[in-house]
C-alpha cells in the first residue's frame, strides 16, 4: 500500500520539481543581469538542464519552452524575436538530458555534454534557417551565438553535476 502511494505521488512530485525549475529559469537570469553577467553565462539554461535530470523528458521540454516565454512576459527578457529560438533550444536541452540520463541511464558526464551538443545543433539550424525571418541582425550567426555561450556551457558542466549531487544527497533523484 505504501508502495502504491509512492507511485501515485511521483507525477505530482515531478510536476512540483518542474515548476520549481521553471521558476528558477525565470528568476536566475535576473540575478545574473543585476551583476552584468546576463547572457554570457546562459543562466536560464542551468535550471532547464537540471530539470532534464530530475523529471521526465516531456516535463523537461515543457520547462524549456515555457521559461523564455514566461520570462519575456514577466521581465521583457529575452527580447521577443529570440523567444522562439530560446524555447526550441531549451526544450531540446531539457528533453535530451532527460532522455539520456533517465531513459538511457547514462551518467551525467555523458548525458549533459550530449544534451548541450543537441541544443547547439538545434540552435545552429534555427539561427541559420530562420534568422532572417525572425529579424535577427546579420552578425547574429549560429557560430557567434554558440561561441558567445561558451562561458555558460562551462558553467553548466560544473554547476549541474554539483547541483545534482546536492539534490541526490537530500533525497531528490
Amino acid at each position: 500500500m505504501a508502495e502504491e502511494a509512492g507511485r501515485e505521488s511521483e507525477p505530482g512530485r515531478e510536476k512540483v520539481l518542474a515548476a520549481l525549475m521553471g521558476a528558477l529559469a525565470v528568476a536566475l537570469p535576473q540575478a545574473f543581469h543585476l551583476v552584468g553577467l546576463g547572457s554570457l553565462f546562459l543562466p536560464m539554461h542551468l535550471p532547464v538542464a537540471l530539470a532534464g535530470f530530475v523529471v521526465r523528458p516531456g516535463l523537461a521540454a515543457s520547462v524549456g519552452v515555457l521559461a523564455p516565454v514566461l520570462s519575456t512576459l514577466i521581465t521583457g527578457m529575452p527580447p521577443v524575436p529570440l523567444v522562439p529560438v530560446m524555447a526550441a533550444e531549451l526544450a531540446t536541452l531539457g528533453a535530451v538530458a532527460s532522455l539520456l540520463a533517465r531513459k538511457l541511464r547514462l551518467p551525467v558526464w555523458v548525458a549533459l555534454p550530449g544534451a548541450i551538443a543537441a541544443r547547439m545543433v538545434v540552435t545552429a539550424l534555427l539561427i541559420t534557417v530562420a534568422g532572417r525571418w525572425l529579424g535577427l541582425p546579420p552578425k547574429m550567426t549560429a557560430a557567434g551565438w554558440i561561441a558567445g555561450g561558451a562561458p555558460g556551457i562551462l558553467l553548466q558542466l560544473v554547476a549541474v553535476p554539483l547541483a545534482l549531487r546536492l539534490l541526490r544527497e537530500r533525497g531528490v533523484r
